[in-house]
């Protein structure tokens, strides 16, 4: 899979490794890992894992996802710690290979 393929795939289904909208923490927690950096403010929490940033609000005390955003630019930085080790082995091991080639 390219990795142009992995963006509109995710963007049409909604979901990245399995876990969609809706989900909670945890769950996305569960597929992508625990190298993140959480920033919580006024009933809202943004989850960063680099390539995949997740957006949460709490309702009724349960933290739900609202948003997904793929952070294609950050690529440009380097690879190193950008794309998630999870999506790394999901699709074909090393980032250095097609997927995440792209380089803004």
């Amino acid at each position: 899979m390219s990795d142009i393929d992995f963006y509109v795939l995710a963007a049409l289904r909604r979901e990245v490794l399995g876990v969609s909208l809706g989900a909670t923490p945890e769950a996305w927690q569960a597929r992508l890992g625990d190298d993140f950096l959480d920033d919580v403010r006024k009933g809202r929490m943004r989850r960063d894992y680099g390539l995949v940033e997740i957006a949460f609000s709490r309702d009724s005390g349960i933290w739900a996802a609202v948003t997904v955003s793929l952070q294609v630019h950050r690529l440009a930085r380097g690879l190193e710690r950008v794309v998630p080790p999870a999506l790394e082995r999901a699709h074909g091991g090393s980032a250095a290979g097609s997927l995440w080639s792209i380089v803004l």
